[in-house]
Protein backbone atom coordinates (compact mmCIF):
# COMPACT_ATOMS: atom_id res chain seq x y z
CA UNK A 1 0.00 0.00 0.00
CA UNK A 2 1.59 3.27 -1.37
CA UNK A 3 0.94 6.10 1.76
CA UNK A 4 3.57 8.51 0.48
CA UNK A 5 1.14 10.57 -1.53
CA UNK A 6 -1.98 10.50 1.23
CA UNK A 7 1.33 11.99 3.67
CA UNK A 8 2.42 14.28 1.22
CA UNK A 9 -1.44 15.80 1.13
CA UNK A 10 -1.40 15.74 4.65
CA UNK A 11 1.84 17.34 5.00
CA UNK A 12 0.77 20.36 3.04
CA UNK A 13 -2.68 21.01 4.78
CA UNK A 14 -1.39 20.60 8.43
CA UNK A 15 1.62 23.10 7.26
CA UNK A 16 -0.95 25.16 5.79
CA UNK A 17 -3.57 24.78 8.62
CA UNK A 18 -0.44 25.51 11.12
CA UNK A 19 0.63 28.88 9.21
CA UNK A 20 -2.97 29.85 9.19
CA UNK A 21 -3.39 29.01 13.22
CA UNK A 22 -0.25 29.58 14.71
CA UNK A 23 -0.33 26.46 16.66
CA UNK A 24 2.64 25.51 18.81
CA UNK A 25 1.55 23.54 21.36
CA UNK A 26 3.03 20.50 22.60
CA UNK A 27 1.86 16.98 22.83
CA UNK A 28 2.16 15.56 26.33
CA UNK A 29 4.09 12.45 27.00
CA UNK A 30 1.72 9.56 27.02
CA UNK A 31 5.16 7.72 25.73
CA UNK A 32 4.84 3.82 26.33
CA UNK A 33 6.15 3.79 23.10
CA UNK A 34 7.35 0.67 24.42
CA UNK A 35 6.56 -1.65 27.59
CA UNK A 36 9.26 -4.40 27.24
CA UNK A 37 12.27 -2.76 25.08
CA UNK A 38 15.17 -5.01 26.23
CA UNK A 39 16.65 -7.80 27.50
CA UNK A 40 19.43 -10.26 27.83
CA UNK A 41 20.49 -12.91 30.12
CA UNK A 42 23.97 -13.91 30.17
CA UNK A 43 27.07 -15.57 27.63
CA UNK A 44 26.52 -19.08 26.42
CA UNK A 45 29.04 -21.14 24.20
CA UNK A 46 28.27 -20.36 21.01
CA UNK A 47 27.71 -22.79 18.14
CA UNK A 48 28.46 -21.70 14.29
CA UNK A 49 25.26 -20.31 12.65
CA UNK A 50 24.07 -23.50 10.39
CA UNK A 51 22.43 -21.84 6.86
CA UNK A 52 19.19 -23.57 5.69
CA UNK A 53 15.89 -22.54 4.08
CA UNK A 54 15.05 -18.52 4.04
CA UNK A 55 11.34 -19.03 4.11
CA UNK A 56 9.26 -16.62 6.43
CA UNK A 57 10.08 -13.51 8.12
CA UNK A 58 13.79 -11.97 8.27
CA UNK A 59 13.63 -12.07 12.13
CA UNK A 60 12.35 -15.95 11.76
CA UNK A 61 14.40 -17.70 9.36
CA UNK A 62 17.48 -16.13 11.55
CA UNK A 63 15.60 -17.35 14.91
CA UNK A 64 15.96 -20.87 12.53
CA UNK A 65 19.29 -20.54 11.04
CA UNK A 66 21.28 -18.39 12.65
CA UNK A 67 21.98 -19.75 16.18
CA UNK A 68 24.36 -16.37 17.14
CA UNK A 69 21.38 -14.57 16.43
CA UNK A 70 18.88 -16.37 18.00
CA UNK A 71 21.41 -16.48 21.48
CA UNK A 72 21.64 -12.62 21.15
CA UNK A 73 17.81 -12.50 21.15
CA UNK A 74 17.54 -14.62 24.00
CA UNK A 75 19.88 -12.38 25.76
CA UNK A 76 17.93 -8.81 24.48
CA UNK A 77 15.06 -10.64 26.18
CA UNK A 78 16.03 -11.56 29.63
CA UNK A 79 17.50 -7.70 29.74
CA UNK A 80 21.37 -7.85 29.24
CA UNK A 81 22.03 -5.77 26.21
CA UNK A 82 25.56 -5.77 27.25
CA UNK A 83 26.20 -9.39 26.54
CA UNK A 84 23.70 -9.45 23.48
CA UNK A 85 25.54 -7.22 21.99
CA UNK A 86 28.44 -9.11 20.75
CA UNK A 87 26.69 -11.79 19.69
CA UNK A 88 24.54 -9.39 17.11
CA UNK A 89 27.48 -8.40 15.92
CA UNK A 90 28.76 -12.01 15.42
CA UNK A 91 25.44 -13.19 13.78
CA UNK A 92 26.14 -10.13 11.35
CA UNK A 93 28.47 -11.77 8.87
CA UNK A 94 26.24 -14.82 8.60
CA UNK A 95 23.36 -13.30 7.22
CA UNK A 96 22.14 -14.31 4.27
CA UNK A 97 20.30 -11.37 2.26
CA UNK A 98 19.57 -7.50 2.62
CA UNK A 99 16.49 -7.82 4.44
CA UNK A 100 18.30 -10.26 7.60
CA UNK A 101 21.89 -7.91 7.46
CA UNK A 102 18.83 -5.03 8.39
CA UNK A 103 16.93 -6.89 11.31
CA UNK A 104 20.29 -7.76 12.81
CA UNK A 105 22.13 -4.24 12.28
CA UNK A 106 18.44 -2.98 13.91
CA UNK A 107 18.98 -5.25 16.82
CA UNK A 108 22.51 -4.14 16.93
CA UNK A 109 21.48 -0.13 17.11
CA UNK A 110 18.77 -1.35 19.48
CA UNK A 111 21.08 -3.19 22.19
CA UNK A 112 23.59 0.32 22.17
CA UNK A 113 20.34 2.12 22.70
CA UNK A 114 19.80 0.50 26.17
CA UNK A 115 23.02 -0.87 26.66
CA UNK A 116 24.79 0.76 30.36
CA UNK A 117 22.05 2.06 31.59
CA UNK A 118 21.04 3.81 27.95
CA UNK A 119 23.63 4.80 25.38
CA UNK A 120 21.15 6.61 22.96
CA UNK A 121 23.28 9.21 21.46
CA UNK A 122 25.91 6.28 20.55
CA UNK A 123 22.32 4.55 18.81
CA UNK A 124 21.45 7.52 16.83
CA UNK A 125 23.88 7.57 13.74
CA UNK A 126 23.33 3.57 13.92
CA UNK A 127 19.25 3.78 13.03
CA UNK A 128 19.91 6.63 10.48
CA UNK A 129 22.21 4.45 9.13
CA UNK A 130 19.45 1.78 8.86
CA UNK A 131 16.78 4.59 7.79
CA UNK A 132 18.43 5.59 4.68
CA UNK A 133 19.71 1.97 3.34
CA UNK A 134 17.43 1.36 0.46
CA UNK A 135 17.90 -2.28 0.36
CA UNK A 136 16.49 -2.98 4.07
CA UNK A 137 12.91 -3.40 3.79
CA UNK A 138 10.59 -0.63 4.74
CA UNK A 139 9.37 -1.86 8.21
CA UNK A 140 13.20 -1.94 9.20
CA UNK A 141 13.93 1.73 7.61
CA UNK A 142 10.92 3.09 9.52
CA UNK A 143 11.22 0.96 12.49
CA UNK A 144 14.71 2.92 13.08
CA UNK A 145 13.58 6.57 12.05
CA UNK A 146 10.77 5.30 15.02
CA UNK A 147 13.29 5.03 17.43
CA UNK A 148 14.52 7.94 16.82
CA UNK A 149 11.54 9.60 17.95
CA UNK A 150 10.93 7.28 20.98
CA UNK A 151 14.62 7.71 22.50
CA UNK A 152 13.29 11.47 23.02
CA UNK A 153 9.93 10.38 24.40
CA UNK A 154 12.02 7.77 26.69
CA UNK A 155 14.50 10.75 28.24
CA UNK A 156 13.27 14.01 27.19
CA UNK A 157 17.00 14.58 26.71
CA UNK A 158 17.73 17.89 24.42
CA UNK A 159 20.45 16.47 23.22
CA UNK A 160 19.28 13.78 21.09
CA UNK A 161 16.85 16.15 19.40
CA UNK A 162 19.96 18.18 18.63
CA UNK A 163 21.65 15.05 17.36
CA UNK A 164 18.48 13.77 15.14
CA UNK A 165 17.98 16.96 13.76
CA UNK A 166 21.15 18.04 12.68
CA UNK A 167 21.41 16.73 9.35
CA UNK A 168 19.11 16.11 5.94
CA UNK A 169 16.16 14.63 5.71
CA UNK A 170 16.13 15.26 8.81
CA UNK A 171 17.04 18.77 9.59
CA UNK A 172 13.99 19.73 6.99
CA UNK A 173 11.39 18.30 9.57
CA UNK A 174 12.28 19.96 12.49
CA UNK A 175 10.20 23.09 13.37
CA UNK A 176 12.70 25.05 16.17
CA UNK A 177 9.73 27.04 17.81
CA UNK A 178 8.43 23.56 18.62
CA UNK A 179 9.98 20.49 19.35
CA UNK A 180 6.63 18.88 19.60
CA UNK A 181 6.04 19.54 16.02
CA UNK A 182 9.27 18.05 15.19
CA UNK A 183 8.62 14.97 16.44
CA UNK A 184 5.06 14.80 14.87
CA UNK A 185 6.95 15.34 11.16
CA UNK A 186 9.59 13.17 12.45
CA UNK A 187 7.06 10.04 13.35
CA UNK A 188 4.88 11.34 9.62
CA UNK A 189 8.38 10.72 7.84
CA UNK A 190 8.80 7.23 9.56
CA UNK A 191 5.33 6.39 8.07
CA UNK A 192 6.18 8.01 4.67
CA UNK A 193 8.35 5.05 4.36
CA UNK A 194 5.74 2.45 5.88
CA UNK A 195 2.74 3.09 8.04
CA UNK A 196 3.80 1.42 11.04
CA UNK A 197 1.39 1.39 14.73
CA UNK A 198 3.34 3.21 16.70
CA UNK A 199 4.29 5.89 14.17
CA UNK A 200 0.70 6.44 13.01
CA UNK A 201 -0.58 6.80 16.63
CA UNK A 202 2.29 8.94 17.69
CA UNK A 203 1.16 11.10 14.98
CA UNK A 204 -2.48 10.92 15.75
CA UNK A 205 -2.35 11.92 19.16
CA UNK A 206 -0.39 15.39 18.19
CA UNK A 207 -3.47 15.75 15.70
CA UNK A 208 -6.50 14.32 18.84
CA UNK A 209 -4.45 16.95 21.78
CA UNK A 210 -5.21 19.77 19.16
CA UNK A 211 -8.49 18.94 18.85
CA UNK A 212 -9.09 18.71 22.43
CA UNK A 213 -7.52 22.07 23.18
CA UNK A 214 -9.76 23.58 20.68
CA UNK A 215 -12.83 21.96 22.11
CA UNK A 216 -12.11 23.73 25.60
CA UNK A 217 -10.50 26.74 24.28
CA UNK A 218 -12.43 30.01 24.39
CA UNK A 219 -13.13 31.84 21.17
CA UNK A 220 -10.49 33.76 20.74
CA UNK A 221 -7.62 31.40 22.44
CA UNK A 222 -4.78 30.82 19.93
CA UNK A 223 -5.93 27.02 20.34
CA UNK A 224 -8.87 27.29 18.74
CA UNK A 225 -9.57 25.87 15.45
CA UNK A 226 -11.37 26.25 12.90
CA UNK A 227 -14.78 24.03 12.20
CA UNK A 228 -12.70 23.55 8.76
CA UNK A 229 -9.84 23.24 10.78
CA UNK A 230 -10.85 20.60 13.03
CA UNK A 231 -12.53 18.48 10.29
CA UNK A 232 -9.31 18.43 8.64
CA UNK A 233 -7.62 16.72 11.79
CA UNK A 234 -10.19 14.11 12.56
CA UNK A 235 -9.84 13.35 8.71
CA UNK A 236 -5.85 12.63 9.53
CA UNK A 237 -6.86 11.22 12.48
CA UNK A 238 -9.55 8.56 10.73
CA UNK A 239 -7.07 7.72 8.49
CA UNK A 240 -4.13 7.42 10.93
CA UNK A 241 -5.94 5.24 12.83
CA UNK A 242 -7.27 2.58 10.41
CA UNK A 243 -3.36 2.56 9.12
CA UNK A 244 -2.56 1.51 12.71
CA UNK A 245 -5.21 -1.26 12.78
CA UNK A 246 -4.22 -2.49 9.65
CA UNK A 247 0.37 -2.60 11.50
CA UNK A 248 -1.59 -4.27 14.50
CA UNK A 249 -3.06 -7.15 12.40
CA UNK A 250 0.69 -7.91 11.07
CA UNK A 251 2.09 -7.39 14.26
CA UNK A 252 0.04 -9.79 15.94
CA UNK A 253 1.11 -12.86 13.66
CA UNK A 254 4.58 -11.48 13.74
CA UNK A 255 6.64 -13.14 17.11
CA UNK A 256 9.51 -10.16 16.87
CA UNK A 257 6.71 -7.82 17.61
CA UNK A 258 4.71 -9.38 20.20
CA UNK A 259 6.18 -7.16 23.35
CA UNK A 260 5.49 -4.28 21.45
CA UNK A 261 2.07 -4.60 20.49
CA UNK A 262 0.30 -4.16 24.23
CA UNK A 263 2.20 -0.37 24.00
CA UNK A 264 1.00 -0.10 20.43
CA UNK A 265 -2.95 -1.13 22.17
CA UNK A 266 -2.29 1.70 25.09
CA UNK A 267 -1.47 4.02 22.85
CA UNK A 268 -4.06 3.51 20.32
CA UNK A 269 -6.79 3.84 23.21
CA UNK A 270 -5.24 7.09 24.75
CA UNK A 271 -5.79 8.40 21.08
CA UNK A 272 -9.48 7.17 21.71
CA UNK A 273 -9.60 8.74 25.08
CA UNK A 274 -8.12 12.37 23.74
CA UNK A 275 -10.60 11.86 21.41
CA UNK A 276 -13.68 11.79 23.77
CA UNK A 277 -12.35 13.75 25.80
CA UNK A 278 -12.87 16.54 22.93
CA UNK A 279 -15.87 15.38 22.13
CA UNK A 280 -15.45 13.30 19.24
CA UNK A 281 -17.11 9.68 19.62
CA UNK A 282 -17.33 8.07 16.41
CA UNK A 283 -14.13 6.58 16.81
CA UNK A 284 -15.17 4.54 19.66
CA UNK A 285 -14.88 4.68 23.48
CA UNK A 286 -12.28 4.83 25.40
CA UNK A 287 -13.81 2.07 28.00
CA UNK A 288 -13.20 -0.27 25.35
CA UNK A 289 -10.12 0.43 23.67
CA UNK A 290 -8.56 0.89 27.31
CA UNK A 291 -10.19 -3.23 28.29
CA UNK A 292 -8.60 -4.20 25.47
CA UNK A 293 -5.02 -2.42 25.82
CA UNK A 294 -5.07 -3.30 29.53
CA UNK A 295 -6.05 -7.39 29.20
CA UNK A 296 -2.46 -7.21 26.01
CA UNK A 297 -0.18 -6.57 28.97
CA UNK A 298 1.07 -10.34 29.85
CA UNK A 299 3.05 -10.65 33.69
CA UNK A 300 6.71 -10.65 32.41
CA UNK A 301 8.63 -14.39 33.15
CA UNK A 302 9.71 -13.50 36.97
CA UNK A 303 5.60 -13.15 37.45
CA UNK A 304 5.74 -9.39 37.73
CA UNK A 305 3.13 -7.51 36.47
CA UNK A 306 3.23 -5.44 33.26
CA UNK A 307 0.26 -3.43 33.32
CA UNK A 308 1.12 -0.71 35.24
CA UNK A 309 1.18 2.35 33.42
CA UNK A 310 -1.69 1.17 31.11
CA UNK A 311 -4.08 1.04 34.33
CA UNK A 312 -2.60 4.55 35.47
CA UNK A 313 -4.18 6.02 31.71
CA UNK A 314 -7.24 3.84 31.79
CA UNK A 315 -8.14 5.14 35.33
CA UNK A 316 -7.41 8.70 34.32
CA UNK A 317 -9.41 8.91 30.95
CA UNK A 318 -12.42 6.69 32.86
CA UNK A 319 -12.42 9.80 35.67
CA UNK A 320 -12.01 13.05 33.33
CA UNK A 321 -14.34 11.74 30.81
CA UNK A 322 -17.19 10.07 32.40
CA UNK A 323 -16.46 11.90 35.94
CA UNK A 324 -17.46 11.20 39.48
CA UNK A 325 -19.94 8.31 37.89
CA UNK A 326 -16.88 6.34 37.18
CA UNK A 327 -15.25 7.31 40.09
CA UNK A 328 -15.19 3.76 41.40
CA UNK A 329 -14.34 1.94 38.31
CA UNK A 330 -11.61 4.29 37.94
CA UNK A 331 -9.98 3.81 41.80
CA UNK A 332 -10.72 -0.08 41.43
CA UNK A 333 -8.53 -0.15 38.12
CA UNK A 334 -5.71 2.30 40.00
CA UNK A 335 -5.83 0.53 43.52
CA UNK A 336 -3.79 -2.65 42.91
CA UNK A 337 -0.48 -0.14 42.17
CA UNK A 338 -0.84 0.44 45.63
CA UNK A 339 -2.39 -2.48 47.25
CA UNK A 340 0.96 -4.83 47.11
CA UNK A 341 4.47 -4.27 46.69
CA UNK A 342 3.67 -6.05 43.26
CA UNK A 343 4.30 -3.26 40.87
CA UNK A 344 7.32 -1.77 43.08
CA UNK A 345 9.96 -3.11 40.59
CA UNK A 346 8.24 -2.34 37.14
CA UNK A 347 8.23 0.72 34.81
CA UNK A 348 5.05 2.76 36.23
CA UNK A 349 7.11 3.73 39.77
CA UNK A 350 9.85 5.36 38.18
CA UNK A 351 7.20 7.20 35.73
CA UNK A 352 5.33 8.49 38.58
CA UNK A 353 8.91 9.64 40.60
CA UNK A 354 10.15 11.33 37.33
CA UNK A 355 6.76 13.15 36.76
CA UNK A 356 7.03 14.72 40.18
CA UNK A 357 8.38 17.68 39.14
CA UNK A 358 8.12 17.79 35.22
CA UNK A 359 5.51 19.97 34.01
CA UNK A 360 3.77 17.39 31.74
CA UNK A 361 0.06 15.87 31.20
CA UNK A 362 1.34 13.18 32.91
CA UNK A 363 1.80 15.26 35.69
CA UNK A 364 -1.48 16.66 35.98
CA UNK A 365 -3.26 13.15 35.50
CA UNK A 366 -1.63 12.11 38.47
CA UNK A 367 -2.63 14.98 40.72
CA UNK A 368 -5.73 14.58 38.90
CA UNK A 369 -6.23 11.16 40.06
CA UNK A 370 -4.76 11.67 43.58
CA UNK A 371 -7.89 14.09 43.82
CA UNK A 372 -10.14 11.82 43.44
CA UNK A 373 -8.39 8.64 45.12
CA UNK A 374 -6.98 9.76 48.82
CA UNK A 375 -4.69 6.25 48.82
CA UNK A 376 -3.36 6.94 45.80
CA UNK A 377 -2.16 10.14 46.78
CA UNK A 378 -0.39 8.34 50.22
CA UNK A 379 1.16 5.71 47.42
CA UNK A 380 2.62 8.82 45.59
CA UNK A 381 4.28 10.54 48.62
CA UNK A 382 5.58 7.47 49.55
CA UNK A 383 7.02 7.95 46.14
CA UNK A 384 8.96 11.77 46.94
CA UNK A 385 5.57 13.68 46.23
CA UNK A 386 4.88 16.80 48.62
CA UNK A 387 2.08 18.53 49.03
CA UNK A 388 3.69 21.43 46.52
CA UNK A 389 3.57 18.92 43.82
CA UNK A 390 -0.51 18.22 44.24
Amino acid sequence: MNLIPYYNKAGAICATTMMRTKLSFGIGIVAVLTIALLVWQYLYPVPAPVPRSTAGSPFAALMRDNALFAEAEALLRAGKPELALPKFRAAFPYARNAQEEGQIAFKIAASVMVSNGGSYRAAVPLFKRIATNESYSPITRASAVQKLAAMFFLTSNAMITRDVFKDEPYSSLRDKSNRFVSYRNLLEYASSIHPLASSELGSAEWYARAILRSAHASSTSKWKLTDEDVEIYKGIVRQKIANADEDIARMQNDPNESATLPSVLLRRATVIGLLERGGEMSFGTTDEAFKIALSSFLPSPDGSPQDGIARFYYAYFLAAIYGPTRYEDAIKILAPLYESDAYMSTDVVPLFRRERTLATSNHLYLVTLSRIDPKFKEFLASLGWTEDDF
